[in-house]
C-alpha cells in the first residue's frame, strides 16, 4: 500500500475529509487532494502534525 492509500484510509477510520484536513493543518485543499491523490506528498514537518492529527503510529502512516 502506497502512502497515499495509507493517508486516505487513516483519514477514512477518523472520519477526517479532505477539507478538514486543510483546515486543521492550514494548508489548501489542493494540498491534501495532491497528497490523497499521489500526485505529491508532504513535508516531513506536516507528516509529523498529519501523525498527531491522526493519533497514529509512524508505520501506520509510513507503512513500515
Amino acid at each position: 500500500m502506497e502512502f497515499h492509500e495509507r493517508l486516505t484510509a487513516l483519514m477514512d477510520e477518523r472520519g477526517i475529509t479532505q477539507s478538514d484536513l486543510a483546515r486543521l493543518l492550514g494548508v489548501t485543499r489542493t494540498a491534501t487532494h495532491n497528497w490523497c491523490w499521489g500526485v505529491n506528498e508532504p513535508s516531513i514537518t506536516t507528516l509529523t502534525r498529519i501523525r498527531r492529527l491522526l493519533r497514529c503510529e509512524w508505520d501506520d502512516l509510513l507503512g513500515r
